[in-house]
């Protein structure tokens, strides 16, 4: 059974899924290759704003 993201942790924090647990878990299930990709994604979006940044001195 799937735990829910508003019902109560398993993990007994006595908080809601969404608010303990859940970011943890959505990390555990993606893959490493995912993980290079957002940071290759993050790194192309900030470019501009360093690049400009670094101008500006």
């Amino acid at each position: 059974m799937k735990v829910g993201r508003n019902d109560p942790c398993p993990c007994g924090s006595g908080k809601k899924y969404k608010h303990c647990c859940m970011r943890q878990d959505e990390h555990a299930e993606t893959s490493p290759e995912d993980l290079y990709w957002r940071r290759l994604r993050r790194a192309i979006d900030s470019l501009p704003t360093d690049l400009l940044s670094f101008a500006d001195g």
